[in-house]
């Protein structure tokens, strides 16, 4: 239920700004999950049911008292995968049809800036900042470290589509620059991924990427490319079944992990980047 309660709160919070920078247009923003968040009970979120897109979609084109002026979806994923790129624009002009509202829309771009060449993933907008100010946060925890560096490792979770795995490499790319000494190196992998080999472009994995020269004693910082956390970050997650296996493996290793890209701590930062994203098709 993390990341549904996690998002109502934003959601809330990016209304509140809206609305104070434009007294006179009404703007109602809502927090729709793409999938599966219907199926959380409601006791666990408030009494308040979760509602995926479909269901927000209905609840906004069935009242016949009001037609929206446009709608706006800005899809908080890393960068364009399939659910951006088709699921969302289908559910979109599915629920339009069904309605009979014609009604304009719009999709926002992504959290990270869609490009369509590594190279040219030189900016990557309030993300990597994000990023940046976790890793630093987490290297002044390690005691002893002092000014000197410590190998990176950055986690996402894994993506069939090729222009989602470039923005978490393009990522890791920018951070080396940025960080400079404050690391000796930034490596990215997945969590998990297909097991055709279509998609060995996720590799290295989580579980072997500690298996690499270097990253097997010592401090190391352990950076999520997640946004709340649930079933694959946070406390019981996947991620935490498998560094399990990593430090029985490496016993010397000590991992520091920072918090999660929609953090408490984060969020002024990540409200920002909400809003731009939101402003940039008004």
């Amino acid at each position: 239920p993390e990341p549904t309660i996690t998002f109502r709160s934003y959601a809330s919070k990016l209304q509140s700004m809206m609305e104070a920078l434009s007294s006179s247009k009404t703007i109602s923003v809502y927090a729709a999950s793409a999938r599966h968040s219907n199926k959380i009970p409601p006791e666990e979120l408030g009494g308040k049911p979760a509602e995926i897109l479909p269901d927000t979609l209905v609840k906004l084109l069935d009242d016949s008292s009001v037609v929206p002026d446009l709608i706006v979806c800005i899809p908080i994923f890393l960068g364009r995968s399939k659910t951006v790129t088709s699921y969302i624009p289908s559910c979109i002009e599915k629920s339009l049809a069904k309605s009979r509202k014609s009604v304009p829309y719009l999709i926002t771009d992504t959290l990270v800036t869609s490009c369509g060449r590594l190279d040219e993933l030189n900016n990557m907008s309030s993300i990597e900042s994000l990023l940046c100010n976790m890793i630093l946060r987490t290297k002044g925890k390690i005691q002893g470290l002092g000014d000197k560096g410590c190998p990176v490792v950055i986690v996402d979770h894994g993506s069939p589509t090729r222009e989602v795995n470039q923005i978490r490499r393009g990522l890791a790319a920018s951070l080396r620059r940025k960080l400079g000494d404050n690391v000796t190196c930034v490596i990215d992998c997945s969590m998990e991924r297909r097991q055709d080999k279509a998609y060995d472009f996720n590799e290295p994995l989580l579980e072997n990427v500690f298996d690499f020269g270097g990253l097997q004693e010592g401090p190391l910082i352990l950076a999520y490319v997640f946004l709340a956390p649930g079933r694959h970050a946070g406390k019981g997650g996947d991620i935490e079944e498998i560094l399990q296996v990593v430090k029985s493996r490496h016993p010397k290793l000590e991992i520091y992990q920072t918090g999660l890209l929609a953090d408490e701590e984060n969020s002024e930062d990540f409200l920002s980047l909400l809003q731009s994203r939101l402003l940039s098709v008004l």
